[in-house]
């Protein structure tokens, strides 16, 4: 088959699907730091390690005791929420943590405002649950 005629394919394909490839520009509004196919205000998650692959987004107040099948077989996350000060004055941002067993169980890893884990650890496991939470930074 045509290489361009399956990259295309491609894309159509994963935009019927609702998720977006991950393309080596990066949207206006994104940290500096964050990799494509993330824009601003979203926890993004990566088929691939190294940012790589399809990448399913979510608002920053996500929870999901069940995590979507597009966190749940990330090789790549990245929070691409920015460091602010809450109503209460405090500074910091919206953390998030993921865990490898369902209703927030398991182990836990916590993913900073504007960092990312390049590749999950073969031995965290599947991320069975995910949820954002107020940290201090």
């Amino acid at each position: 088959m045509n290489p361009t005629k399956t990259a295309t394919l491609a894309a159509v394909l994963a935009t019927a699907a609702g998720i977006a490839l991950a393309t080596p520009a990066q949207a206006s509004g994104v940290h500096p730091k964050a990799p494509a196919g993330c824009a601003a205000d979203l926890l993004c998650a990566y088929a691939g390690a190294g940012y790589t692959g399809a990448v399913s987004t979510f608002a920053f107040h996500h929870s999901a005791t069940r995590s979507e099948p597009g966190v749940a077989g990330a090789k790549s996350l990245y929070n691409n929420v920015p460091l602010s000060v809450d109503e209460e004055g405090r500074a910091g941002g919206w953390c998030w943590k993921i865990y490898n067993g369902d209703d927030f169980t398991g182990q836990s890893m916590v993913i900073k405002p504007n960092t990312g884990v390049t590749a999950v650890p073969e031995s965290f496991g599947e991320i069975k649950s995910d949820h954002t939470e107020w940290c201090a930074g």
